[in-house]
């Protein structure tokens, strides 16, 4: 991961280039190619992050990340290298000017950075020297971990992590089925798709609004009554069908993003839904 430091915090260095494209190959391209560049490793000069990672840091869809990274190869802003039995590679190629050829070497873009690896933190020659010299004798690996902001985008995930924590044992108490305690590989993933992608898909469908929530699965356990309920994966699409149906879904009671909230808002909500 490249990461820029200043007095603001830390950053991801983004060519100017690919930020006059935004208007040709859209938003959501940009942010997806500002992803990977965060995410590319510095020794092997790429990034292989799974569809799950990318789904989990974003908060995406996979149609919205395939349609993105499908666009950034159509630019030739995105190499796409398969390894056999592995995750995809993707290599960030130096981005063309206007009218000018196109680079395959992975982009270099962003002198001075900080890079954070598993085993230790190197900083890149700077262009200003005295910021060179500042991330020399005074960033440790230690103090890049422990300062980095709680932002927005991690406080709506641990908003979600919480909700979806509180709908399992919720659904736990309604059925009397127990929430799975995953140790070993296949037991997190065999529990990722019977629990944790079906809660996910029901909160997702009503903006992770946990009273709207709550009532979806009591009405749909209500309408399955009598029926062998083994798993939230055995009401997802009942679950869906209702909030269609009784127009409970998206946009009818709107609730705050975490980042819209106070710390004072954010932690009274955290409590009410422990």
């Amino acid at each position: 991961m490249a990461n820029l430091k200043d007095k603001l915090g830390f950053f991801t260095a983004m060519p100017e280039r690919v930020i006059e494209l935004t208007p040709e190959i859209g938003s959501d391209a940009v942010f997806i190619y500002l992803y990977l560049r965060y995410m590319t490793n510095k020794e092997r000069g790429c990034a292989w992050p799974s569809y799950t990672k990318i789904r989990n840091d974003t908060g995406w869809g996979k149609q919205r990340i395939s349609n993105s990274l499908k666009t950034l190869v159509e630019n030739k802003l995105l190499v796409k290298r398969k390894r056999f039995g592995q995750s995809t590679e993707y290599i960030l190629p130096k981005p063309p000017d206007v009218g000018g050829a196109i680079d395959d070497t992975p982009s270099s873009t962003g002198a001075g950075l900080v890079r954070e690896s598993d085993s230790s933190t190197v900083a890149e020659p700077s262009v200003v020297p005295e910021r060179d010299k500042v991330l020399k004798t005074e960033l440790k690996q230690t103090d890049i971990k422990d300062s980095r902001p709680n932002n927005g985008r991690t406080r709506k995930q641990s908003l979600k992590d919480k909700t979806r924590k509180t709908v399992e044992e919720y659904f736990s108490s309604k059925t009397g089925l127990k929430v799975p305690d995953p140790k070993t590989a296949p037991q997190k993933k065999k529990a990722g798709a019977m629990w944790y992608a079906p809660i996910r898909a029901i909160c997702d469908a009503v903006d992770w609004n946990l009273i709207k929530t709550k009532g979806v699965i009591d009405m749909t356990l209500d309408r399955l009554d009598g029926m062998t309920i083994a798993n939230p994966n055995s009401i997802v699409k009942t679950a869906i069908a209702i909030i269609a149906e009784e127009k409970i879904g998206k946009g009818t009671v709107r609730q705050k993003e975490p980042h819209e909230m106070t710390k004072a808002e954010f932690s009274a909500y955290l409590k009410e839904s422990s």
